[in-house]
């Protein structure tokens, strides 16, 4: 399409998202000012709408990052913060923060293993393995013999050792993607257990130790929420990293199916649940197969310009804490244009995450709306590449364009996309951190429950832009809907939701739903944002939270 009927289109939408009088019918707000219960019913439906129909609308085909689609929802986003009357905090003077990117996709590549008494295992490419292009260099052959390394982890407070007995330098090292993870306190609990287990974390300890590729394996768990065709389908799309960052070494990803023929290869017994099984019970399995693996990839690399959009609503000057700042985050980007499904193939990223950018564009607004400067000023930060691995708000946080020291929380709404009636929150984090009590009082506020995380397995709040603020030792929360009260069918249909749409082309705007509960969720964002604001001590972490280690020291040549 032509850039003409692109930008009247642009136009239209902005002309959309205007905002107007609150509601006839305001819900009521408890236990605040009277100026921040009237700026919290305020919040309406129809405008968080109207972002959303834009910012997933097929003409920004995806919002990849350094494509035309992606510029434009950058400075959508920046011209209705403009409108709002915020600052820009960005870079000289503007709204927009450089986040310089390194991407590239796999043209050719190939993965073999030999040796061994059994058959040679068959790798099929997108059926058993995916190879993953090496961002380092366009052509890479690389071959070793395989070494089996467990999770690839060393962890002394937990008394759990992959390498005793094993030597990874100048191996090619096969490991189950992910770590232990268990309900005692003492051995890889849910939130110690994401963060150990994040990929890069694990491959650039491989790297330190001499590994000379990487191979994860998709475990029974992963496979059970996450089918392998899925890893496929998301290792298509362009594989990115931060500019300045070390490249990593070579990696592929591999089935359960093609790793228990690679033990039969090898001679070896075992299934993948019943090494899974010992390793959960802190028990050494690691070993060195008797195979050879060599690892050749092409790919075509590129170097990837994007932008952050960062606007600030100033804080009270005559408050003693009006330098500080609450950062409200979502991510702008989604994933472009990719396989078909269903015959489309516009990845639209209508949840995930147009609308944490349209509820946060209406968080801001209700800001607007108070009359007078909140005691600490509210930051917005919309960030790129979340898709790639979190890379816009690891940017931000290492090359921060405001002061990170006066940056006090951070709240991230990710794919918070109410299906159904609004009557708990569930915020990831909160109750690491003195935020819990803010979070009681926003949902108090509004007769909502607070609900536990449904799924800790996930690791949604180490999974998320959250985390790298957490890194630099800011307390953060992570905003989902509840599902309490639904009836089964609506629960069923929740459930149907996520699974038929999430990172799937149908993840598209929907003209005809119901968007009173997300306006409530945002209502819950506004009086958390107010609260945090007011209070007049800086959020801290509780006394016995596992994320007071942070910020911890990064290792040489990594960055932290």
């Amino acid at each position: 399409m032509t850039r003409a009927p692109i930008l009247l289109a642009c136009s239209a939408f902005l002309a959309c998202a205007t905002t107007g009088s609150p509601p006839a019918s305001a819900p009521g707000v408890q236990g605040f000012s009277e100026p921040v219960k009237a700026a919290a019913a305020s919040i309406r439906p129809e405008a968080i709408a109207s972002h959303i129909r834009f910012l997933a609308d097929d003409l920004l085909a995806g919002r990849e990052p350094g494509t035309p689609g992606f510029e434009i929802a950058a400075r959508y986003v920046a011209s209705e913060l403009q409108s709002l009357g915020l600052r820009p905090a960005g870079e000289n003077g503007t709204y927009f923060q450089t986040v310089p990117l390194v991407g590239g996709k796999l043209r050719n590549g190939s993965l073999e293993f030999s040796g061994g008494p059994g058959a040679p295992a068959a790798m099929v490419p997108g059926q058993n393995q995916v190879i993953l292009p090496t961002l380092a260099s366009g052509q890479v052959d690389v071959s070793g013999e395989v070494v089996f390394a467990g999770y690839g982890l060393q962890v002394p407070e937990y008394r759990y050792d992959d390498f005793a007995g094993i030597e990874v330098k100048d191996k090619v090292v096969l490991v189950l993607a992910g770590s232990p993870r268990s309900e005692r306190p003492d051995f890889f609990p849910a939130l110690p257990s994401s963060v150990h287990g994040q990929a890069e974390r694990v491959v650039r300890g491989l790297m330190r130790r001499g590994a000379r590729a990487v191979i994860a394996i998709w475990g029974t768990e992963r496979e059970t929420y996450f089918p392998f065709p899925r890893v496929a389908q998301h290792y298509s799309f362009e594989v990115m990293r931060l500019e300045d960052s070390p490249p990593l070494v070579p990696q592929a990803v591999i089935s359960i199916s093609a790793f228990e023929a690679l033990l039969r290869q090898a001679g070896r017994m075992e299934t993948v649940a019943e090494l899974e099984a010992s390793l959960q019970k802190g028990q050494n399995r690691s070993f060195d197969l008797a195979l050879r693996a060599r690892l050749r990839t092409d790919s075509a690399i590129r170097k990837v310009v994007s932008q952050n959009v960062v606007g600030l609503l100033p804080g009270d000057p005559a408050s003693p804490t009006g330098r500080e700042m609450v950062v409200y985050g979502a991510h702008l980007d989604h994933l472009g244009i990719g396989e078909p499904v269903n015959g489309d193939r516009i990845y639209n990223g209508a949840s995930d995450d147009a609308a944490g950018v349209g509820s946060l564009l209406e968080t801001a607004r209700a800001f607007t709306r108070l009359g007078h400067p909140p005691r600490r000023g509210i930051l917005l930060v919309i960030v790129t590449a979340e898709e790639r691995g979190l890379l816009g708000s690891e940017w931000f946080a290492r090359h921060p364009s405001v002061p990170l020291a006066d940056v006090v929380a951070d709240i991230d709404v990710d794919g918070a996309y109410p299906v159904h009636p609004l009557r708990d929150v569930v915020v990831l984090g909160a109750d690491e951190s003195t935020l819990g009590a803010d979070v009681e009082r926003a949902a108090r506020a509004l007769n909502l429950g607070v609900s536990p995380d449904p799924e800790p397995e996930q690791g949604y709040f180490v999974r998320s832009d959250n985390f790298n603020f957490v890194k630099r030792g800011i307390p953060a929360a992570m905003i989902m809907n509840g599902t309490a009260g639904l009836t089964p069918e609506q629960a069923s249909a929740e459930k149907a939701w996520w699974r038929t749409r999430y990172h799937q082309p149908q993840d598209e705007y929907e003209p005809g739903r119901d968007w009173g509960p997300f306006a409530e969720l945002t209502r819950f964002n506004f009086l958390l944002g107010a609260s945090i604001a007011e209070r007049p001590e800086r959020p801290a972490w509780n006394p016995g939270s596992w994320f007071r280690r942070f910020p911890e020291p990064s290792h040489p040549g990594e960055p932290d």
